[in-house]
C-alpha cells in the first residue's frame, strides 16, 4: 500500500515499485487509507508519507500496526530524521528521506521487506485506536 498526497510523487514511486513487481495499491489520503487497513486484506507493506493533511503518516502506520504488528512500513518524508523526533526508529519504522530515487525507494523497500517489522513487545503508541481530523487542511 502506497500513500502519499501528493499526485506526482504517488504515480511515479508506483511505477517504481510496479516495475519491480510489486502490486501497488494507492491512496490519496491517509484518512482513504485508513478505511481500507481496517476492512480490507493485509498489504505485504505500507509505504507512506508522513505529512499529509488530516491524518499524517506516523498515525497511519501506527493504525496499520495495530491491525498486523508484523507489518513491514516505510515512511517517506521531507523532513530529517531528527526533526520527526526519533519516533519512526523507536517504532520499528524505516524512514526514506525526500527526495529519493526509483532506486532507493525499491532498496528501501525491500529492506523493509527482508527483516521482521516490530521490535519484540513493541507497545503501540496509540493502544486506544487512532483519530484522524479531516477537517485539517494540507501543508
Amino acid at each position: 500500500m502506497l500513500v502519499d498526497d501528493e499526485r506526482t510523487l504517488l504515480r511515479v514511486a508506483g511505477l517504481a515499485l510496479r516495475q519491480a513487481g510489486h502490486a501497488v495499491l494507492t491512496h490519496e489520503d491517509a484518512l482513504d487509507a485508513l478505511e481500507a487497513i481496517e476492512t480490507g486484506p493485509r498489504p505485504a507493506a505500507l509505504v507512506t508519507d508522513i505529512a499529509m493533511p488530516g491524518c499524517d503518516g506516523l498515525d497511519l502506520a501506527r493504525a496499520a500496526r495495530m491491525r498486523w504488528p508484523d507489518l513491514p512500513v516505510l515512511l517517506l518524508s521531507g523532513y530529517s530524521a531528527a526533526s520527526v523526533d526519533g519516533a519512526p526508529a523507536r517504532e520499528g519504522f524505516r524512514l526514506l528521506p525526500k527526495p529519493f530515487t526509483a532506486d532507493s525507494l525499491r532498496a528501501a523497500l525491500a529492506a523493509a521487506l527482508a527483516v521482521p517489522a516490530a521490535a519484540p513487545g513493541a507497545a503501540p503508541a496509540n493502544p486506544l485506536g487512532i483519530a484522524c481530523d479531516s477537517t485539517i487542511g494540507g501543508t
